[in-house]
């Protein structure tokens, strides 16, 4: 008998309970939804600053590989030239210095290291996996010409560097550096999904916190919890 009583007493909690929470939900559902959209207005405007802000730049490609190594005759030995070398030899200051020297970049009041940082940060290289040695040289700029120039320095500048390490061809251009139409656009954000996300997460930390005010207020009035809170009031030295 006990144990028939007990069943229906612990399904009529369980509906009870459920109904609480959609009675605070219906309560508080200005406060939620309200949540929600200031959420999802502050993504909007995050995005839409963010896109305004974000950087256009033009990639150009350039593809070499090295053909194996140079006679110095002078000295009588061999230099090998692998694609590693190359890809360090892109980047290196030697070449970078002489594409500041060639392209005229140098402006009145700038010093060549940070002449040399700024083109160092829009160059990357990526030697191919394959046995065949190819090194692509990619330099980017917020100007599609100058990306192009940049890039084409760059392999002259070093197939000179290495013309004057032994003087024999060992440097073989396989596509020269292209004219980049489209532009990469860095730190842009895709508008839609940052405020779906962001009106999301404003729903639930609306619903979070319709409850915690709920069980505060409720909780505040027992007197059992009220002394619990001057106890802990005391303890903390909060005044009365």
């Amino acid at each position: 008998m006990n144990e028939q009583n007990t069943a229906p007493q612990n399904d009529d909690f369980v509906e009870i309970s459920l109904l609480d929470m959609l009675i605070i939900l219906a309560e508080n559902k200005k406060k939620i939804i309200a949540t929600a959209l200031l959420f999802g207005v502050i993504a909007f405007g995050y995005a839409t600053f963010s896109n305004n802000n974000a950087r256009h730049e033009y990639v150009s490609k350039l593809q070499a590989a090295p053909i194996g190594f140079n006679m110095n005759k002078s000295e009588n030995k061999s230099i090998l030239i692998s694609s590693d070398l190359l890809a360090a030899m892109f980047k290196s200051d030697v070449v970078l210095d002489s594409v500041i020297d060639d392209m005229n970049l140098l402006v009145k009041g700038d010093s060549r290291q940070k002449v040399r940082a700024e083109i160092l940060i829009g160059i990357n290289t990526e030697v191919a996996k394959d046995s065949s040695g190819v090194v692509t040289l990619s330099v980017s700029s917020q100007d599609p010409q100058k990306a192009q120039q940049i890039a084409t320095s760059i392999y002259n500048e070093t197939f000179k560097v290495l013309e004057n390490i032994g003087g024999a061809f060992i440097l073989q251009l396989i596509s020269p550096a292209d004219l980049p139409g489209t532009p990469q656009i860095s730190g842009a954000k895709n508008t839609k999904k940052t405020v779906v996300l962001a009106t999301i997460l404003g729903l639930f930390m609306g619903i979070f916190f319709a409850f915690i005010s709920h069980f505060w207020s409720v909780s505040s009035s027992d007197p059992e919890t009220k002394e619990k809170i001057a106890k802990l009031n005391s303890l903390l030295g909060f005044k009365k």
